[in-house]
């Protein structure tokens, strides 16, 4: 059962995957950006550093990323082909190690960009944040 539950969420995950334009992506990451430097008041100044930095770390992660599709793709492959149970663990592991590298280099990105705030947009960031938990909620 639970192998059936995992099969169909990556099944899931990979259709949507694969039907995300890239260009649709980066739309969103630029709106985004933009209510995000409407929000916190960025100065043009801040807003050109901000930019910089998140193309920076996009760059970086791009190749980590790719691997992390690779081997979901393997992942996905392997149990569509009913793999036995410690080939699909071994590829689920693969993804492990890349995914904490990747969350590792955002948090890296965001604490870059989270150093050109000031205090108030600190504060302010901080406070969109426990409202958006909020939200979630």
């Amino acid at each position: 059962m639970i192998r059936l539950a995992a099969l169909a969420a990556i099944a899931l995950g990979a259709a949507f995957a694969q039907t995300a334009a890239p260009q649709a992506a980066g739309g969103r990451r630029a709106h985004r950006m933009q209510r995000l430097a409407q929000e916190l008041n960025l100065t043009a100044d801040q807003k050109a550093q901000a930019r910089d930095i998140f193309r920076s770390g996009a760059q970086q992660a791009r190749p980590l990323a790719q691997q992390m599709r690779q081997a979901k793709k393997q992942l996905q492959a392997d149990a569509v082909n009913n793999a036995p149970q410690a080939t699909l663990e071994q590829d689920a592991a693969s993804i492990g190690p890349l995914a904490s590298q990747l969350a590792a280099m955002r948090a890296a990105t965001f604490g870059k960009f989270y150093s050109l705030l000031t205090p108030e947009q600190k504060a302010k960031w901080s406070e969109l944040r426990a409202q958006r938990r909020t939200n979630r909620s």
